[in-house]
């Protein structure tokens, strides 16, 4: 693990593709929505979780989908650059 931290260090505009399918269900799964509708964030509460503890995990679900979205674009910036 260490050795792909390195990497990504070394070289952050490696970004490696994503599937499609692989990105809806991760941006649907870590959506706030979704984690209120399933009761995910009421079982945190229940948990003994303080606000802001909730706030940070809903944060860090937020950031999965600006991943995401930065993997989307540089896939697609690739994709112009071999066309060009």
């Amino acid at each position: 693990m260490l050795s792909a931290i390195q990497h990504h260090f070394d070289s952050p505009d490696d970004i490696p593709a994503i599937p499609a399918g692989a990105a809806q269900f991760l941006q649907a799964r870590t959506n706030f929505s979704y984690l209120t509708r399933v009761g995910a964030i009421d079982e945190l509460r229940k948990a003994g979780w303080t606000e802001a503890a909730i706030y940070g995990f809903v944060e860090g679900a937020n950031l999965v989908t600006e991943l995401i979205e930065l993997m989307d674009s540089a896939q697609q910036q690739r994709m112009e650059d071999m066309q060009a």
